[in-house]
This record gives C-alpha cells, sequence and structure tokens, in this order.
C-alpha cells in the first residue's frame, strides 16, 4: 500500500511539475519529491517508477516513469541483486511488449528500446547474449514489435561512436566484445528485417494498404538506422557477408528508404583497410560497395539528367520540392563516392574498367548543375589531378605539389593510385573540365547578380579559386589542350563581342576567357616546356595565334 500511495504521489508530482499553470513554488515543491524518491530506497524506486509507465496514465507521465527507470539502471543497477538484474532485464522486455501499438507515440516506443539498451549495457555481454534471442523472438510478433526491436540494436552500439560519460574504459570495450561477439547473429538478422519489411512494404502498397504498408515502412526506416550505428566499425566483411550492403543497393531504387540506406554506404566507404591479414577480404568487399555505388549513381545521374532536360534549362529555373528531395540524396551519394576515392582507391586502382566507371561517375556529378553536388565531387577530382600534375613535374625533375608521404618516401599505394588515375586523365577529359571551368566561371557571385547559389562574396571567391586551380592543373598536366582549348575560346568569343558597345554578358565572356587564358599559361611547366622541343614549337604557335 505504501508503494501505491508513493506511486500517485509521484504521478500528481509529475502532472505539477510539467503543468505550466502550476506556481513556481508548486513546481518546485514537486520536483524536489521526484528527485527525493530517485534518491531514495532503490527498491520503492523501482516500483514508483514501474508504476508511472502504465499505459492509463499520460504520456508525460509515462515519459517521465522511464526517465527514472533509466536513471535507476545508469546509476543504482550496483545496488540491485543478480536476481534483481534478471527481473529489470524481463521487466525491460515486457515494456516492449506494452508500447507495441499501432498508435503509440513514437517518444514512448523509442524510450522503451532505450531502456532494454540500458539494461544489456549495465547488464554487460553475459546478459547481453542472453536478452538477443528474445529480442529475435519478439521481432516476428509484428512489424511494430520489429521496429522496436531494432530501434533497442540501434541505441546498443551507438555507444561505440558516440562520447558517453557514464560508459567509460573497461565498459565501453565489455560492450563492444560483447556487440563483436553477436555479430555473426545480429547482422544476418538486420538483413532479414530489410528483406521481410521492404517485400511487405512493397505488397501492401501494391494493394493500397496504406496503413499497413506505413507500418511495415516504419520498421524498414528503423532497421536502416540500426545498421549505420554498425557501419562506422563492424568488420567491412562481415556486412558484405551478411548481405547488408547488398541490400542497401537494392534500397537506392526505393525513394523512401534511399537516404538512410546511402549513408549505411557512406560510412562503409570511408573505412580504412586493416594492416592484417585480413586485407585482400577487405579489398573484395570495398570492391562491391564500389559495385553498389557505381550502379546507384549512374542511375540518379540519368534521372537528374531527364528531369533537367524536361523541366528546366542548366544554370537556371526553381528548384521543385522532388528537386530539393534529389539534391539532399544526391549529396550523400556524391559523398559516399568521395569516401571511396578519397580513402579506397588502392582498392580499385587495378581494374581499369571499374576505375574508368568510378571516374565517369564523378565527372558527372561534377558537371551536374546544381552547385551542392558539383562542389561535392570538385575537391575530390582536385586532389586526383593535383596527385596527376606532381607526376608530371616530376619527370621533369621540378618539385611538384605536395603528396601523400611519409618520412620522405612516397606510400606504395598512393603511387600506385596516381600511376593509375594518370592514365586515364585523358586529353578528352581535360577538355571536358576545360569546358566545365569556362561555364562555371561565367557564373557571377552574389554581390553581381545576386545568385542563390552563393551566399557571400567570400563562397564565391573561394570557388572561384578553386575553378581556377582546376583550370590550372589541367594546363599542367595537358598544355597542348589547355591552349588549344582556351584559343578556340578566345576567338568564339571574340566573333560574338560587339567591339563599340558590348554587352554586359559579352565584357563578362571576355573577362572570363581572358582570366583562363592567364591561368592556363601560368600552369604550363617550364620543364615541360623545355625537355620536349616539338610541344614547345606546338605551344608556342598556339600562343602566338592567341597573342596576334
Amino acid at each position: 500500500m505504501a508503494d501505491a500511495a508513493q506511486a500517485e504521489a509521484a504521478r500528481q508530482a509529475v502532472m505539477v511539475a510539467l503543468d505550466w499553470r502550476s506556481t513556481p513554488e508548486a513546481r518546485q515543491a514537486a520536483t524536489a519529491y521526484l528527485e527525493s524518491v530517485k534518491a531514495g530506497n532503490v527498491h520503492t524506486l523501482a516500483a514508483v517508477a514501474y508504476s508511472l509507465v502504465k499505459q492509463e496514465w499520460s504520456s508525460e507521465v509515462r515519459l517521465y516513469g522511464f526517465k527514472m527507470l533509466q536513471h535507476l539502471i545508469r546509476l543504482r543497477w550496483d545496488e540491485l541483486s543478480e536476481e534483481e538484474h534478471r527481473q529489470m532485464a524481463f521487466m525491460a522486455l515486457n515494456m516492449i511488449q506494452e508500447v507495441a501499438k499501432p498508435h503509440e507515440q513514437w517518444a514512448l516506443k523509442s524510450q522503451a528500446a532505450a531502456l532494454v539498451a540500458e539494461v544489456s549495457r549495465r547488464g554487460g555481454p553475459p546478459m547481453w547474449k542472453e536478452m538477443l534471442p528474445n529480442l529475435f523472438s519478439l521481432s516476428a510478433s509484428s512489424s511494430i514489435h520489429s521496429e522496436l526491436v531494432a530501434m533497442v540494436l540501434r541505441w546498443l552500439p551507438e555507444d561505440v561512436t558516440v562520447h558517453n560519460e557514464d560508459l567509460e574504459g573497461e565498459r565501453r570495450r565489455q560492450l563492444l566484445f560483447g556487440l563483436t561477439q553477436t555479430l555473426p547473429e545480429t547482422l544476418p538478422f538486420l538483413f532479414q528485417l530489410l528483406e521481410t519489411h521492404f517485400t511487405a512494404v512493397m505488397t501492401f502498397t501494391a494493394s493500397k494498404q496504406e496503413e499497413v504498408a506505413k507500418q511495415h515502412a516504419a520498421a524498414v526506416t528503423a532497421t536502416l538506422n540500426a545498421v549505420v550505428a554498425y557501419a562506422e566499425w563492424a568488420p567491412v566483411t562481415s556486412m558484405v557477408e551478411s548481405r547488408l550492403i547488398e541490400a542497401c543497393g537494392i534500397l537506392q531504387g526505393a525513394p523512401q528508404f534511399r537516404l538512410n540506406a546511402c549513408e549505411v554506404l557512406k560510412l562503409i566507404a570511408a573505412r580504412r583497410k586493416p594492416a592484417d591479414d585480413t586485407a585482400p577480404l577487405f579489398t573484395a568487399s570495398m570492391v562491391r560497395v564500389l559495385e553498389v555505388l557505381l550502379s546507384a549513381s549512374e542511375a540518379f545521374l540519368i534521372h537528374i539528367g531527364q528531369q533537367a532536360s524536361a523541366t528546366m534549362e542548366a544554370f537556371g529555373g526553381a528548384k521543385s520540392a522532388s528537386e530539393e528531395i534529389d539534391v539532399e540524396y544526391g549529396e550523400c551519394l556524391c559523398e559516399a563516392m568521395v569516401a571511396l576515392g578519397s580513402h579506397n582507391l588502392h582498392c580499385i586502382v587495378e581494374d581499369e574498367t571499374k576505375l574508368e566507371a568510378y571516374l565517369t561517375r564523378m565527372l558527372g556529378f561534377l558537371q551536374l548543375r546544381s552547385l551542392a553536388l558539383h562542389s561535392q565531387a570538385l575537391p575530390l577530382w582536385l586532389t586526383l589531378l593535383r596527385d596527376t600534375a606532381s607526376s608530371v613535374v616530376s619527370k621533369g625533375d621540378t618539385p611538384g605539389p605536395a603528396s601523400s608521404t611519409e618520412n620522405g618516401f612516397v606510400a606504395p599505394h598512393v603511387e600506385k593510385e596516381k600511376k593509375g588515375v594518370a592514365l586515364l586523365i585523358t586529353d578528352e577529359l581535360c577538355a571536358v573540365l576545360l569546358d566545365l571551368g569556362f561555364r562555371r566561371l561565367l557564373v557571377r557571385g552574389p554581390e553581381l547578380d545576386e545568385s542563390e547559389d552563393f551566399s557571400t562574396p567570400v563562397d564565391y571567391s573561394q570557388y572561384r579559386s578553386r575553378m581556377l586551380e582546376l583550370v590550372r592543373l589541367v594546363a599542367t598536366i595537358k598544355p597542348l589542350v589547355a591552349v588549344t582549348k582556351v584559343a578556340q575560346q578566345l576567338e568564339i568569343v571574340l566573333n560574338i563581342v560587339e567591339p563599340s558597345n558590348p554587352s554586359s554578358q559579352e565584357r563578362l565572356s571576355l573577362e572570363t576567357t581572358q582570366v583562363m587564358l592567364e591561368t592556363v599559361i601560368k600552369g604550363i611547366p617550364e620543364a615541360i616546356m623545355e625537355a620536349e622541343a616539338s610541344s614547345k614549337r606546338e605551344l608556342g604557335l598556339k600562343l602566338e595565334g592567341i597573342t596576334s
């Protein structure tokens, strides 16, 4: 009876503390009472907290009850006996059953899942291994149960990568050990959830059962969020072997889920190659990740190209709502491609077909009308061109731009990457990059035409500097191509400009061409000119033609 009275008093205190109409004195007294319960007898705290989460109370009271239970488990776990630990685990699993209702608030479902995760953390690897089969069984009850189980699987590993002051040192190592031990069961289970509920979404959507489809869609989204939590640290080979990469590839074709699935691919693509004997398996796994990204990028670029040609001219027009969504997804997809190229290009550099396909997709992103997508790809291209230009200049015994070195020596895989990429930096590719540079440099900053692409003049200035660097690097790598292209551009501009009264656009074209010409000339390495007389003569003739 005493516990029941205290539970009712606590419920009343929660309502007073959260009611904006309460006086400051009443709110302060209610808060003080609740704090006294949290600091008092641990068994009374457990009984009061458990009573507050019952379904007959308001969501505010229930949420506070969950917070009290989490406080108990996080800070007062050691005051409970082993048997009470097991009872708390059973109670937490029962909470999953309690909130697995179609119209239950997401906040309550989230707190119930967080409670199970907290019990698993405090109980350590033995308790987690004991609870995992129960969670797997619960997931089979309904799509809502699956969603909740996926939430648990998300909250638990997040403490491996996200700082938690309550989980440091040995406890963090124990958590990682327990999670790693159960990966052979957990990762295939997550794939099974994706397969089951995505299939259900497709089936129920086709039969117009929208409400049921939404429940299964929530399970898919929760599962993808759980996979994201594992993608930062679980072995890449395990992620591939469990078919999660394959599943995320399939979901690239589902607008509702593609962004979450792409987040998984982005995290995996940025993982570092291990230095142990699993490196060959990692390389094979990363090739599979690349294949998924290549397919998704090709489909996206085709879609964006069709959309642009159907709705607006390049570099003009307002974005539709669907286009904004496409850009958000495209940014994530491009980031994943950039991550792979920045960290794991060595995994594909010996396969010329795949490397060429990769560069083709990245060129596609660079050529897109959207500045957001174009800008995601630009830094990678600058890095590739710097490395290639460095190799070109080095052949002429002239120090080039800084490259990735270690104690003065170029790492073997870095040198291999440079050579592989350099072979594919063709005359045709450089001509495309120069055309792109000219078009982009024609775009004025906000101080000139209030373009929506740049928020400040500084942003525009920094972007312009990057584009000029791209032009300069191309001139270093392919000087004859650069001079030929700028000469052609100058001829075109001079033919269309009205000398006596040029328009503002004509003046801009002239100014841009002049800047490009100056940049190209600065980019041509003296060592290359001195080393190849034939190239020198040809370049000299081109330059004379420009200046005459």
